[in-house]
């Protein structure tokens, strides 16, 4: 609620403004767009005429080397360590740190095409 301080009389009047809600696309055609590139923020337009995101290769295309290289670097990177002699070897208890789990399986991912 605003008060209108040029009201009849001079009388300070109460005014109600009523916001519609508005799909994000709406605003890349208006100023709002630009104060928001100001800030660092950045909107894509994701109506028909956006470019469609590529689809992950289909696990089925995948050569079988190239599934036994991704399932080896997964075995690898969750359960290959190092022995007191400094020798590679199995560890099921080896301890993780999750995000750099999940940065190299999305990498690994991403060199196969795999990522969604």
């Amino acid at each position: 609620m605003d008060w209108d301080d040029g009201g009849l009389g001079n009388a300070a009047e109460a005014s109600v403004a009523v916001l519609h809600p508005v799909p994000f696309s709406h605003l890349l055609k208006t100023d709002v767009l630009g104060v928001l590139a100001t800030a660092g923020i950045v909107l894509h337009e994701t109506g028909p005429a956006a470019e469609p995101r590529p689809q992950p290769v289909s696990l089925a295309r995948l050569s079988t080397d190239a599934l036994v290289a991704i399932v080896t670097r997964l075995q690898l990177g969750l359960y290959g360590d190092f022995d007191d002699a400094g020798e590679p070897c199995w560890n099921r208890e080896k301890q993780w740190a999750s995000a750099d789990i999940c940065m190299e399986r999305a990498c690994l991912l991403e060199q196969h095409g795999l990522l969604p």
